[in-house]
């Protein structure tokens, strides 16, 4: 059953008083600080049809940049080139960040119309260790704010003793070696992609992150 508004309050109340209030038009100090901490964040788009997809992006602490209280941007690598976010914002001019700094459970969110951009002054701006990216990915600020730390607090995510063995974390070579073997989502192409070893995969992946880090 799909619940609507109405029914979701009617089944979870209303929030406290502090998470209704400490939404914020305008970046100040305390966010400057926590972007400037940060060398990880995941960003959220969607397409006109409402197909959604969050993507990692990373770089030295402060890589998202806070151009004015109103604001930010960094720059986007071609990465896998798929551009997925890319070409929701096209269709969808809206984005949100879940920005994150190792070891503080809290995260800071900002949300708000997006665009890619590459101007000349924008792109010097969102440079990564003195290089710039061929295009930043602009976020107007329409709120942000402060995100409790349960989540992190349940998952234990920054405590290394709670992470898994090595020899029982996932392969990626052979988890994509597989994955590309079957029909991919129809939009992309339904059929599979080149039958590829999990060694063949693993080392083309290894050699892209000495080799192709940061291609800008």
């Amino acid at each position: 059953m799909t619940m609507d508004r109405d029914s979701l309050r009617e089944e979870l109340g209303q929030p406290g008083e502090a998470a209704s209030s400490k939404s914020i038009r305008e970046l100040d100090a305390h966010c400057e600080r926590f972007l400037a901490l940060s060398p990880f964040a995941v960003v959220s788009t969607a397409d006109a049809r409402g197909h959604t997809d969050a993507s990692p992006r990373g770089g030295p602490p402060g890589f998202i940049r806070m151009l004015s209280p109103t604001r930010v941007a960094f720059g986007e690598l071609p990465g896998n080139r798929l551009f997925d976010g890319g070409q929701n914002l096209a269709e969808n001019p809206y984005a949100a960040l879940l920005v994150m700094v190792p070891g503080v459970i809290e995260t800071l969110r900002i949300e708000g119309p997006a665009h890619l951009s590459q101007d000349e002054e924008v792109r010097e701006a969102a440079a990564i260790d003195g290089r710039i990216p061929w295009g930043a990915l602009v976020i107007d600020v329409e709120a942000a704010f402060t995100h409790c730390g349960k989540a992190f607090k349940r998952s234990r995510l920054w405590e290394p003793e709670s992470w898994p063995e090595r020899d029982t974390r996932p392969r990626m070579g052979a988890v994509i070696a597989d994955h590309m073997k079957q029909p991919g989502p129809v939009e992309r192409g339904a059929e599979p992609g080149p039958d590829l070893t999990a060694e063949e995969v693993q080392a083309d992946l290894d050699e892209s992150y000495v080799t192709r880090l940061w291609e800008f």
